[in-house]
């Protein structure tokens, strides 16, 4: 655990933030960000690119969404990366 930046480099593979990028539920918490951050460029982008309207009201309530589901699979991702590690071992023991 701890900031990958401060990590030594034989342990960064596996530190918590590199474990829950590359896991399976890491791949599917990608996706959503990547569908978030796509609606949230044409809500906010200029000109004919930019959503107006009712879509743009409804683009919002779908980044809220979104938001929502980014955070709770990031948090059953590292929960479970946690529960099965041997700190999560040790921890419930």
């Amino acid at each position: 655990m701890g900031h990958p930046a401060r990590l030594l480099p034989k342990v960064i593979k596996r530190s918590l933030d590199n474990l829950t990028r590359t896991s399976e539920q890491g791949e599917i918490i990608n996706d959503v960000r990547k569908e978030m951050d796509d609606l949230l460029s044409k809500l906010k982008g200029t000109g004919k690119a930019r959503m107006k309207g009712r879509a743009r009201k409804e683009g919002w309530d779908t980044v809220r969404h979104l938001r929502g589901e980014y955070r709770e699979r990031e948090k059953r991702c590292v929960t479970e990366i946690v529960k099965w590690s041997e700190v999560g071992t040790l921890l419930t023991s």
